[in-house]
């Protein structure tokens, strides 16, 4: 984990929204996969964007709103019943006017 930190210091992420991928996920991406799929969910604030994400990842409705303050994005493996193919999806919040950040973030305020 030092490591971690310390990488993700050297490359100034300090303070993003960095997640490792789901450890079933990545398993199943070391297997190698055929098919890769996006999937681009954007729109206006308040319509329900991000809901709609959890709920392609199989989470629970959230009922507190809270604003994405930039692009999010998840993935996950969908299985086609049809033939067991499977195909990794990546999943992209996209919110059409960003939440500028109150803190200096790279260099960048």
């Amino acid at each position: 984990m030092g490591n971690q930190a310390a990488k993700q210091s050297q490359d100034g992420l300090e303070g993003r929204d960095v997640r490792q991928l789901d450890q079933r996920v990545s398993a199943a991406l070391a297997k190698g996969v055929k098919y890769n799929m996006k999937i681009l969910i954007r729109g206006e604030r308040e319509t329900g964007k991000t809901q709609f994400l959890r709920r392609l990842q199989g989470l629970e409705f959230d009922p507190k709103y809270v604003a994405t303050p930039e692009i999010t994005t998840a993935h996950m493996i969908w299985t086609c019943k049809a033939t067991e193919e499977q195909v990794k999806v990546e999943l992209w919040d996209v919110v059409d006017k960003g939440i500028r950040p109150k803190t200096e973030w790279a260099g960048v305020t």
